[in-house]
């Protein structure tokens, strides 16, 4: 699970390299193979070392050592570690090329673009919501047979369990509530006034 990048960097013309894009965080799956030129010539990389440097868009810079693969050819090799890429945008970069008598030849610069994760490890696993409604589609349509069915039985006489509250006061009003025990849906409440009294 590599992703390569392979230009040229020529230190004394135009550079071209690709557009590249890295995301924030990613870990050792980035590697830049750089050919390193001068005048369209190869650097001849014998007896030298060669280093990277990283501006952040904080910034921070990061330098590292460069692998060199083939020295007559100016062809090195760089993984791109955490730190190069722990800041979200552009990254400019250059290469150092340090010779034996402490003589050192940098290069033109390149950048690439660094995109935050949408990963912050803060993400709530995804569910679809599907489901759920058909459930909720499905207990309304019960629901209204429940009241349906509740409906068409209501015609029988229901079971009757009276309550009967008197006041013995002649100059009262004498109140008998009745409550008619039902389905809990259907219940029925009967209020009979009587007025006046013996």
């Amino acid at each position: 699970m590599i992703i390569k990048h392979e230009f040229i960097i020529d230190v004394r013309n135009k550079l071209s390299y690709p557009i590249m894009t890295f995301v924030r965080n990613d870990t050792d799956v980035y590697i830049l193979n750089i050919t390193l030129l001068n005048n369209k010539q190869p650097i001849n990389l014998t007896n030298k070392t060669v280093s990277i440097t990283f501006k952040k868009p904080d910034n921070n810079t990061v330098t590292a050592a460069v692998n060199i693969l083939e020295a007559e050819k100016g062809k090195v090799e760089y993984k791109l570690g955490t730190s190069e890429i722990s800041v979200e945008g552009t990254v400019t970069a250059e290469i150092q090329i340090f010779g034996t008598n402490e003589e050192r030849l940098t290069s033109t610069q390149f950048q690439f673009y660094v995109r935050d994760e949408l990963d912050d490890g803060g993400g709530i696993e995804s569910s679809t919501e599907y489901p759920i409604l058909t459930t909720l589609i499905s207990d309304v349509a019960h629901l209204f047979q429940r009241i349906e069915a509740l409906e068409n039985s209501s015609s029988q006489p229901p079971q009757v369990l009276p309550s009967t509250i008197s006041q013995g006061d002649p100059f009262t009003s004498s109140y008998d509530l009745i409550i008619s025990q039902g389905d809990p849906f259907t219940t029925n409440y009967n209020l009979t006034i009587n007025q006046g009294g013996e």
